[in-house]
C-alpha cells in the first residue's frame, strides 16, 4: 500500500476511535449517579402530577404504544418513545446551561414492513423541537385516554 494510503488509514482510525467509557450514551445507567434521585422501594408517584419531567432523576422516558387496524382489517403496531438523560442533577436550565439530551424514537410495523425513526437533540436551546411541561404531557395523556 502506498505511503499516502497508509497515512490516510492511520488518520481515519484516530478520528473514528471513541473511548468505550465515554460512548455509552443512553445505555450506561450506572455512570455518575451521585446527586441524582433514585427510585427506591416505597417511592410513590401521583398522577397526573407526575406525568411531566422529574429533573432530579438522571433518566426518564415517556412512551405510547398502540395496536391499530385499517378499513381492510390490516393490523399495525405503533410505538413512540421520548427519552431524557440529564448529565447533572437538576439540569433543566435555560439555553446552553441546560444539561439534558433528548432522544425520540418512533416506529410503525405491519405484517410485512417496519418503519422507524430516531433523533437526538440537546435540551434548552429549542433543538429538540418540543416543550415538555407537566400540563402538556398530562393533557396529552388525558386526551389519549378519552379517545
Amino acid at each position: 500500500m502506498p505511503l499516502k494510503e497508509q497515512l490516510f488509514v492511520i488518520v481515519a482510525c484516530f478520528l473514528t476511535y471513541t473511548d468505550p467509557a465515554k460512548s455509552a450514551g443512553f445505555s450506561n445507567t450506572n455512570d455518575g449517579v451521585e446527586g441524582f434521585e433514585q427510585v427506591l422501594p416505597g417511592k410513590v408517584f401521583e398522577f397526573p402530577r407526575d406525568n411531566g419531567t422529574h429533573n432530579g432523576f438522571r433518566y426518564e422516558w415517556w412512551y405510547l404504544t398502540a395496536n391499530l387496524h385499517d378499513a381492510s382489517n390490516n393490523t399495525y403496531g405503533l410505538q413512540w418513545t421520548l427519552f431524557r438523560k440529564a448529565f447533572e442533577p437538576n439540569s433543566d436550565q435555560e439555553g446552553w446551561d441546560n444539561k439534558n439530551v433528548w432522544m425520540g424514537h418512533s416506529a410503525v410495523t405491519s405484517k410485512s414492513e417496519h418503519y422507524f425513526s430516531e433523533t437526538l437533540a440537546r435540551g434548552g436551546i429549542g433543538q429538540a423541537g418540543v416543550t415538555v411541561a407537566r400540563s402538556t404531557l398530562g393533557s396529552m395523556i388525558g386526551t389519549l385516554r378519552k379517545s
